[in-house]
């Protein structure tokens, strides 16, 4: 028995073929996508002022909080306890370190959101891409390729 095909068969067989594949990896990339989101912390004052006792001196904790809330009153500063508690994050006890990123924090929020909350991925974009902000543990600043001491 002889098969015969025609050029606008294949054509057709392949068409369904490809939109089959194609949907199948849509549907393959949305369930890795919804598998990669990544859950966000639900922060309250507590959690603020908990880290922030571990982390500073007694005498130093109203001064620390004082400027921890200049970061929320404007209306464009998202999620205000989640940033404070990153900046905590980030200053690991330095002060300096603590007005650092608090500053950075003004600019835009995900300068501190990322690096303490994703510190692997952080890690990974700064030795990929140059003119991304670093922050290291030693105190510097990397800003396309200048290091400065910040603490």
């Amino acid at each position: 028995m002889r098969c015969f095909l025609t050029i606008s068969g294949v054509r057709h067989e392949l068409h369904q073929l490809t939109r089959s594949l194609i949907k199948s990896g849509r549907q393959e990339q949305e369930e890795r996508e919804v598998d990669a989101m990544q859950p966000t912390p639900n922060v309250t004052r507590a959690d603020v002022e908990r880290v922030l006792r571990r982390d500073f001196p007694p005498e130093r904790v109203a001064e620390v909080l004082a400027m921890l809330d200049e970061y929320g009153p404007d209306d464009w500063h998202r999620e205000p306890e989640r940033v404070r508690l990153a900046v905590l994050k980030l200053a690991a006890g330095n002060l300096e370190r603590l007005r650092y990123e608090l500053e950075g924090a003004k600019r835009d929020y995900r300068d501190v959101l990322s690096p303490a909350e994703y510190p692997g991925y952080t890690a990974r974009k700064c030795l990929l891409a140059p003119n991304f902000r670093r922050r290291k543990s030693s105190g510097l600043s990397m800003r396309a390729g200048n290091s400065t001491r910040i603490g």
